[in-house]
């Protein structure tokens, strides 16, 4: 009955009912090892490894909801890195507080060639307006002079390639 105690009854029981019916301990521990699998596999599917960091490598370190850039200095166990933020403060964190930081350098080259290009397409246009200003006149809009700036157009194109 309830918390294995025997009812204090008058009416009449079988002594079968009135015995402890607990589940075997094999039966438990099988139905504990059977949740725990299925809770890995289900945080198993949005876990992902972190990346391991090498000694003098780049970073951005979450010091409280701020982050700030530093390097990484000693590694110590599996997970905590000594890391020097820009106050070359020596801070002890774990890796989930610490993300890869990429120099500018590699940045600056791409900005250059894409300002190199970007300011060739502009200097091209403003040439091909006034062109088209000379030319035409303010108001134009002759067919026959459009295609001659067109053909200008084509021949620079030659030319600066």
């Amino acid at each position: 009955m309830f918390l294995s105690r025997i009812a204090k009854t008058k009416v009449p029981s079988s002594t079968s009912i009135l015995e402890q019916q607990a589940p075997a301990f094999c039966e438990i521990s099988y139905e504990i090892n059977k949740k725990l699998a299925l809770q890995k596999v289900r945080y198993d599917k949005q876990s992902k490894d972190l990346e391991k960091f090498n000694i003098g490598d780049s970073v951005v370190i979450q010091n409280k909801n701020k982050w700030e850039r530093g390097r990484v200095v000693r590694i110590l166990d599996a997970t905590p890195y000594v890391v020097e933020d820009s106050l070359e403060r020596e801070l002890c964190r774990n890796r989930i507080f610490l993300r890869k930081f990429t120099p500018a350098q590699s940045q600056t080259v791409e900005n250059s060639v894409i300002s190199q290009f970007y300011c060739a397409t502009v200097l091209r246009c403003l040439f091909l307006q006034h062109v088209l200003f000379v030319l035409c006149g303010p108001k134009s809009k002759n067919r026959a002079d459009i295609t001659l700036v067109m053909k200008i157009e084509d021949g620079l194109k030659f030319s600066l390639h």
